[in-house]
């Protein structure tokens, strides 16, 4: 009984090795050819001429690395749209391609007039600089006027934890309050061996606004003729901040000489400044980098 038996067992062992041996090389082709396909898609980007010769023409697609993150920016601009006279896109949805690696998909909005005034900025003389900046500063008014549905916690507009490259990828909320943010942007540091100028500083209860979190020129779209700013893009880092956020991520993502020289002067002009709250960060940064 026992010699059937194993008869049966390596019969049926040998049918699956067989199997094996026949559907081993046909996930290998499909795995070249999903990787030749990703490589062709983004080497000759033909399906993005194809968008832009056809609905790109009035349409915009952004990618998010996943699903979440497109929820966490599609709400931030339909909250902003929908309460304040601030010039956003207005939002479709997100797609989600079938051959996207992990979670990737597409927020798609309508194209916005104009350029970004990143493109144009250096060539702008003061005068010109300061009548851009100076049609943020209702903009930012109005947004922070706006009250949280959540309360003192710190999070995205719809309450989930937050985007941010500044804050550790583990650890992005929902905050409880300023005190949980402030104990994750010292990386769980007591208080006890900070200097006394920090523990100060994040003694500190600030009010929490609705912030954009990376208002940089990049983001803001502007008609190249009449320097009307058109729209404020790129909402992924938004949601319910302390007061001093946005000022303290306008430097941040500072990334260029140029933006050092004449948009991080420029700031004051149209939102808060809290150079104590930024130094007190800078501080954070160097002794525990993000």
């Amino acid at each position: 009984m026992s010699d059937r038996r194993n008869a049966i067992r390596l019969h049926q062992d040998s049918k699956g090795g067989v199997l094996d041996r026949i559907i081993a090389p046909v996930r290998r082709r499909i795995r070249r050819l999903r990787t030749w396909f990703k490589n062709w898609y983004w080497r000759y980007r033909i399906p993005a001429l194809l968008w832009r010769a056809t609905c790109g023409r009035w349409l915009f697609a952004k990618v998010a690395l996943s699903r979440d993150e497109a929820d966490i920016e599609i709400s931030a601009m339909r909250f902003v749209r929908a309460r304040t006279k601030v010039p956003v896109p207005y939002v479709w949805g997100c797609i989600r391609l079938p051959w996207a690696e992990d979670d990737e998909c597409y927020i798609i909005m309508n194209r916005v007039a104009g350029v970004d005034l990143d493109s144009i900025w250096e060539r702008l003389d003061n005068s010109a600089q300061d009548r851009v900046v100076d049609q943020l500063a209702p903009f930012l008014e109005e947004m922070r006027r706006l009250s949280s549905p959540y309360g003192s916690n710190i999070c995205a507009v719809n309450g989930k934890a937050v985007v941010d490259h500044r804050l550790p990828y583990r650890y992005r909320g929902p905050y409880s309050d300023e005190q949980a943010f402030n104990h994750i942007l010292r990386y769980f540091e007591p208080l006890s061996l900070l200097p006394p100028d920090i523990v100060a500083v994040h003694a500190i209860s600030h009010a929490i606004v609705l912030t954009h979190g990376d208002i940089m020129p990049r983001n803001i779209m502007v008609d190249p003729a009449t320097l009307n700013v058109t729209a404020l893009v790129d909402w992924g880092c938004a949601g319910w901040f302390p007061t001093w956020w946005e000022y303290r991520k306008a430097q941040w993502t500072a990334h260029s000489e140029l933006e050092e020289e004449s948009w991080i002067p420029r700031l004051s002009r149209f939102m808060p400044t809290f150079p104590v709250e930024k130094e007190t960060d800078d501080y954070l940064i160097r002794r525990f980098p993000p």
